[in-house]
């Protein structure tokens, strides 16, 4: 299944920038997934990623060509501490558990800690049980986790990095929820910029007999609270930050274990 409003074209150019962060346990299947989605490849054993490793991919939304970037955390322990900046950077979280696995299921409440404390409250979390292609092993229900999901407000889908199955349809829903959010922002900060124009130049009520003005005291700035501009791309990035993140077409990561379609 190739996914409606999927474009593989790197030369056309894109609108937006998406970074979509992965998260869950180990051996659950976050890198499997990304290389099927960004490559289309599946391998039955792979090296466990150390750090983060990230993807790409273009995908059509709507009238939108967004450029998403599939950022890939550890799920070990000993790497979290690594992984948080990447949290405030999200505008899309995938949390993937393994429908064979109770114990990476009973760990999601703790990845949503995570995501509640670093990432921003309005991002949107998509839940994947993944290996769905392993029926009979099956340790978690659809109906089960459906019910979680909508009981903390999560998207839900069950996905196989083997067959590919939801796959598309999964990241394309979550592309979309972040599209929505960021255009809802837009539109706030378009109607406070019109509000502070109108008290800048003044307005006069109807009730107010002597037609009075009100100006404010001082300007007000307003920003995005998720910390990049309306068109999806970043501030600079602190000199601390541990991965380089891509800016544009023209620059590229130093991170030697990135793969670029």
């Amino acid at each position: 299944m190739e996914g409606k409003g999927v474009s593989r074209s790197l030369s056309k150019r894109y609108d937006l920038l998406q970074r979509l962060l992965v998260v869950g346990e180990t051996g659950v299947g976050k890198t499997c997934l990304m290389c099927r989605y960004a490559n289309n490849e599946f391998m039955d054993t792979h090296i466990t990623t150390i750090g983060v490793d990230f993807k790409l991919r273009r995908v059509e939304v709507g009238d939108k060509v967004i450029k998403v970037q599939i950022w890939d955390t550890a799920g070990q322990e000993r790497f979290e501490s690594i992984t948080k900046q990447f949290y405030r950077r999200a505008q899309g979280v995938l949390l993937v558990y393994d429908i064979t696995s109770r114990r990476s299921y009973e760990a999601i409440p703790k990845w949503l800690s995570y995501i509640h404390q670093f990432a921003h409250e309005d991002v949107p979390i998509m839940l994947i049980g993944n290996k769905f292609d392993q029926e009979l092993r099956r340790m978690v229900t659809t109906k089960e986790a459906s019910r979680y999901a909508e009981e903390n407000n999560l998207l839900f889908f069950e996905t196989s990095a083997k067959t590919s199955g939801n796959l598309e349809e999964a990241v394309y829903t979550l592309c979309k929820a972040v599209l929505d959010v960021e255009m809802n922002k837009t539109l706030r900060l378009s109607d406070i910029s019109f509000s502070d124009r109108i008290h800048e130049g003044g307005i006069t009520t109807p009730t107010d007999g002597n037609a009075n003005k009100y100006k404010p005291d001082q300007k007000v700035e307003y920003h995005h609270t998720n910390g990049h501009n309306s068109s999806g791309y970043d501030n600079p990035v602190s000199e601390r930050d541990t991965v380089n993140l891509l800016q544009d077409d023209k620059q590229q990561t130093s991170h030697t274990c990135c793969s670029v379609m």
